[in-house]
């Protein structure tokens, strides 16, 4: 009577918290929603109670349901998850170290209102410039911290200010729909990759 008298949609985002519940997750969606709840659980992480896991209230909270599907369109884990489709925890501690970076850098933004680093689409900026930032740091095998925060405070100098004004730092339009983020993150990625990558051949010359 009741399913079928009274429909309703369930919400995504505890659709997919049973899903997890009942097993019915593959390695690599497991993987990510393991990786969600850790950053909302762990309290050095950056988004320490700050993702909607089920249906809870969170001020300025970003849903796990949509960090998911960042995460899985972004490929942002892929160079962390191993080829059955799990990451070790010195892997996780390289994506939470990023993050960490990123807060580092944009104290005064983290979680703020009206502030975009930390809605949906600052998230999906940074998980799509993870990539490229890791491939920086990888030939030396260093994804302290500092060392992701050298990046990051280069960015936010040539690009930014400390609130992460994207008014003030001419970059609106480049945050107003899913595909000119990833348009920006992925333009900006690779400018970032050249600029390295002169530095290390200027190193070996």
């Amino acid at each position: 009577m009741v399913l079928n008298e009274r429909q309703k949609t369930v919400d995504k985002n505890i659709l997919l918290r049973h899903k997890k519940l009942l097993k019915l997750l593959l390695d690599e969606e497991e993987t990510r929603y393991d990786v969600i709840t850790r950053l909302n659980s762990e309290v050095d992480s950056p988004f320490y109670e700050k993702i909607i896991i089920a249906g809870e209230k969170r001020t300025y909270g970003l849903k796990a349901v949509q960090i998911d599907g960042t995460l899985s369109l972004s490929k942002a884990l892929d160079r962390l998850i191993n080829s059955k489709g799990q990451m070790d925890e010195k892997s996780y501690k390289i994506f939470k170290n990023y993050f960490i970076a990123w807060k580092t850098n944009f104290p005064n933004a983290w979680f703020k209102s009206n502030n975009t680093l930390t809605k949906m689409a600052g998230f999906r900026f940074m998980a799509y410039l993870f990539p490229f930032v890791h491939d920086i740091l990888k030939p030396a095998k260093n994804f302290k911290v500092e060392e992701f925060s050298k990046i990051i405070s280069k960015i936010k100098s040539d690009d930014f200010n400390d609130e992460f004004d994207i008014k003030k730092a001419g970059k609106f339009q480049n945050f107003q729909e899913q595909r000119g983020i990833i348009k920006y993150a992925t333009q900006l990625g690779k400018e970032l990759t050249e600029l390295y990558q002169d530095k290390d051949d200027d190193i070996l010359v």
